[in-house]
């Protein structure tokens, strides 16, 4: 275990001085994720991800179904991506298709070493699942399996839904997937866009509903992707409850 004297987090105000933390203990051949409010279900997992990853030296990474629970609701349990195949992903698919669970994941430990790695960890960005993920396909392939051995969990004071519903962090998730596609290649160039203005949008037209105009967000989108950006007013305009 790892106990900080100072939070590093509250600190300095990023995620990736904490992966900094944790990355310069690293021993191991192999890296497991399991963040503090998930589990794992099949005593044999880590057996499982090891023994392919061994046999496999081509891949970097492998991942699993998982079955997300919903702590605060009645929402019942339900698989991760339910169409998930056990085959090879790649970066672009695991970015708009099938992100893998972080507590899934396990991959070998070296790619901490590589020069794609070090960007994203240098860029401070304010998550970090998908850059491991887009780091693992960019070093090797990435290979999933269709076991479910683990438990993701989804609950208010869970740090996706408490950067989901702050203004500020909103804006700063959107901004940090337009550099995504600078640090791993311009094959991610069109979708961190469309993610970019999309969430600038969602912002946008959320503050409306609830009686705030901030038309600066929306002009700022709009002069750097105005076809994006009025396609992506038309439509929410048309399939959702938000009217301008």
């Amino acid at each position: 275990p790892l106990y900080e004297t100072e939070n590093q987090y509250s600190k300095y105000g990023h995620l990736m001085v904490v992966r900094k933390l944790m990355d310069s203990k690293i021993r191991g051949k192999y890296t497991a994720l399991c963040e503090g409010d998930d589990y794992w279900i099949d005593k044999n997992k880590l057996q499982k991800q090891v023994d392919f990853l061994e046999s496999h030296p081509q891949h970097s990474m492998c991942f699993h179904q998982t079955m997300r629970h919903y702590e605060n609701s009645d929402q019942p349990d339900e698989l991760y991506y339910a169409n998930l195949e056990n085959r090879d992903y790649t970066g672009l698919e695991m970015y708009e298709t099938c992100r893998p669970a972080e507590v899934s994941v396990v991959m070998r430990s070296d790619i901490h070493k590589s020069d794609v790695y070090k960007k994203f960890v240098d860029a401070k960005l304010s998550f970090g699942d998908l850059p491991i993920f887009l780091t693992c396909a960019h070093c090797g392939l990435v290979h999933a399996m269709t076991d479910v051995m683990a438990v993701y969990r989804k609950h208010a004071t869970g740090l996706s839904n408490i950067f989901a519903t702050n203004n500020k962090s909103v804006l700063r998730f959107a901004d940090d997937n337009l550099k995504l596609y600078k640090i791993f290649g311009r094959q991610y160039k069109d979708i961190c866009t469309n993610i970019y203005v999309i969430d600038y949008v969602n912002y946008f037209l959320k503050a409306c509903k609830g009686g705030q105009y901030h038309f600066n967000v929306l002009l700022k989108v709009l002069f750097s992707h105005p076809i994006l950006t009025v396609n992506s007013l038309v439509n929410r305009y048309k399939y959702s409850k938000y009217h301008i």
